[in-house]
């Protein structure tokens, strides 16, 4: 649907503006009685008093100039504002209407707006080309409704002039003029219409306005039409451009619409290319849909046989929002299998987003086979929207991998809300034992989105899991898409081990490339971690920085307190990156000699230590032969 609010609201500003001018034309007008004037009545007499009173008012706010119309306690009504804006314009020369048009710019953005549409409509009938030149030239990004205005009068006063000179405009500007020229020009008939826009190669605006405006079918005849399309454009059928893409398309539209599946077999045999008759079809199925789901829904089901794909997925998603059940049965009488199980599957979950308490109250009338999985997509959506509820029908899902999908978006979801209670119902809810672990982390986590100190300080009151992480780790993991200062604020208080390994962890993914390019505030958190606990060569965050960050990890060298650790980042680093261009020369001979930092010292207390052993050896070997003696 075409949203023509713009347009409403300036045809609003033309209508008062028209009114309040007949006002003035009134009030300029003098009245005269003479002795053959009829008797006239008190009703008569209080009117005329009415009459009189309004034209003295109008005396009394007239202005000369538009600074004067800010002065709020001068005109009680926007109407009278209005009238005395329009009194000040209609007789204005263009001088005069190019000063008022400066003097606007000082007005509050409302007064302003309405002040300088009066003045360009008002100049636009003076002249046209001196209004569009003082709109482009007066603003850097003028408004399309002082574009509109122009060409609506312009196309009341000079209709051919209006359209040669919009021949040169940018498609945006052109389409502004085709729809202005064509709502003010009403009184055309539907192919005068037509004709105005074909002139500017915009036949298709006409048709939609039409069908915006009108209740008979701008198309009369589109099996006609459409074979006299095809013959005038049969050169470019091949690479049809946008505007005979929309033309083709609302005359397929018509002709859809009249005749049905055969229409459409008809129109497409005349386009010469597999590419135009996708382009075509795709766009005639979307038009259909909003009118007639169920012949889109034919058409798409035609389309596919004669091997044009992709629509169908998408009429039964846009159907099923409004009438799944009928869908539903519709496409359970399919004969193929695969396609039949697929849309069940798309209307179903279509239904459970748009409406899952009713799903959950009908999915006893579905069919047996479709039962599970219908009231399992409902939840899983009702979890998001009342995770409470959802939470008391849980025990009903047989399948484990639905139950814990459905139990992690209720975790997730309840605990931004009500953390304490989504936290007993984890622990209290027999069909989610299994995983409580899991569904606690993801509880915190969902709090940690709203409130990240509220989550971090619940889940250093938790136990760590049995691989000895703590969920504080997922606190730091859930907000540091959204908030990284935060994120490396709460680190602190992370408990230390594997917990902490993990938070550094998630938080130096995000900050390092692809999803950042904060290299080096990565590698002073790095370095801060290594001084404060072991980071094991095969951990994640070792592994990721030596593949992904090798300079910056050379860089980092000397700031490792420990000699073990910067041993073993310049082992990984020279073991991974020896045979590329990483490095320079002077740089592997750098981590050569860091890798063998501390070899000879070993060497020599191994050599030591076996000498002890020998000679404690033959101490014992002469200690056992005095004995025997």
């Amino acid at each position: 649907m075409k949203n023509y609010s713009l347009f409403g609201v300036l045809g609003l500003f033309i209508v008062a503006g028209a009114f309040v001018m007949g006002l003035v034309v009134a009030g300029g007008s003098e009245s005269s009685t003479s002795s053959l004037s009829p008797r006239v009545s008190d009703s008569d007499t209080s009117k005329s008093d009415d009459s009189s009173a309004v034209l003295r008012k109008q005396d009394q706010n007239a202005v000369q100039s538009v600074a004067e119309l800010a002065t709020h306690d001068r005109f009680p009504s926007h109407f009278e504002r209005s009238v005395a804006l329009y009194e000040l314009v209609a007789g204005a020369d263009r001088q005069e209407l190019l000063t008022h048009l400066r003097q606007s710019s000082q007005l509050a953005k409302s007064l302003k707006d309405e002040a300088q549409l009066a003045i360009i409509q008002r100049l636009a009938v003076i002249d046209p080309i001196a209004a569009l030149d003082t709109v482009n030239e007066s603003q850097p990004d003028p408004s399309p409704s002082l574009h509109s205005v122009i060409y609506r009068e312009w196309a009341v006063s000079n209709l051919d002039q209006a359209i040669e000179h919009a021949r040169s405009l940018d498609p945006t500007d052109k389409k502004t003029a085709v729809e202005s020229m064509l709502m003010a020009r009403e009184d055309l008939d539907p192919q005068q219409r037509r004709e105005l826009a074909r002139l500017l190669d915009m036949e298709w605006l006409a048709i939609e306005l039409m069908e915006q405006t009108s209740d008979s079918p701008a198309i009369q005849d589109p099996k006609s039409e459409w074979a006299a399309f095809v013959r005038s454009n049969d050169e470019s059928l091949d690479n049809p451009n946008n505007a005979q893409l929309r033309m083709m398309t609302h005359i397929a539209h018509a002709w859809v619409l009249k005749e049905g599946v055969d229409g459409f077999d008809s129109l497409i045999e005349s386009l010469p290319t597999p590419t135009a008759r996708q382009k075509i079809s795709d766009l005639v199925v979307r038009q259909v849909t909003d009118d007639d789901p169920r012949l889109a829904f034919d058409l798409a089901l035609h389309m596919r046989s004669i091997g044009f794909m992709g629509m169908l997925d998408q009429v039964v998603n846009e159907w099923s929002e409004d009438d799944p059940l009928s869908v539903l049965n519709i496409v359970s009488s399919l004969e193929t299998k695969y396609l039949r199980g697929k849309l069940q599957t798309d209307v179903l979950q279509a239904w459970a987003n748009t409406d899952p308490k009713t799903l959950l109250n009908q999915a006893s009338e579905l069919s047996v086979e479709l039962q599970p999985f219908a009231r399992s997509e409902a939840l899983l959506s009702l979890a998001y929207r009342s995770p409470q509820e959802a939470a008391e029908l849980i025990h009903e899902i047989e399948d484990q991998a639905s139950l814990d999908r459905i139990a992690n978006a209720v975790a997730t979801n309840w605990s931004m809300s009500d953390l304490s209670s989504a936290l007993r119902w984890i622990d209290n809810e027999e069909s989610v034992a299994h995983n409580r672990d899991e569904l606690r982390t993801a509880a915190i986590g969902g709090l940690a989105r709203s409130d990240p100190q509220q989550a971090m300080q619940v889940a250093l009151a938790q136990p760590v899991n049995d691989d000895g992480v703590g969920p504080e780790a997922e606190v730091i993991s859930s907000i540091t898409f959204e908030d990284m200062d935060t994120a490396v604020s709460l680190l602190a208080q992370v408990r230390d081990g594997k917990t902490k390994l993990e938070a550094y962890g998630s938080v130096l993914m995000h900050l390092t490339p692809p999803l950042s390019n904060e290299t080096d505030r990565a590698m002073d958190l790095f370095v801060d971690l290594s001084n404060e606990q072991d980071i094991p060569s095969r951990s994640m965050i070792f592994i990721t920085l030596v593949h992904g960050e090798p300079r910056a990890l050379f860089g980092a060298l000397d700031r490792f307190e420990s000699m073990d650790f910067k041993r073993r980042v310049a082992s990984s680093l020279l073991r991974t990156h020896e045979g590329d261009d990483v490095f320079t020369k002077e740089q592997i001979s750098v981590l050569r000699e860091t890798s063998q930092y501390g070899q000879e010292s070993r060497e020599a207390r191994r050599e030591a230590a076996f000498e002890r052993v020998i000679e404690l050896l033959e101490q014992s070997r002469d200690s056992d032969e005095t004995e025997s003696d």
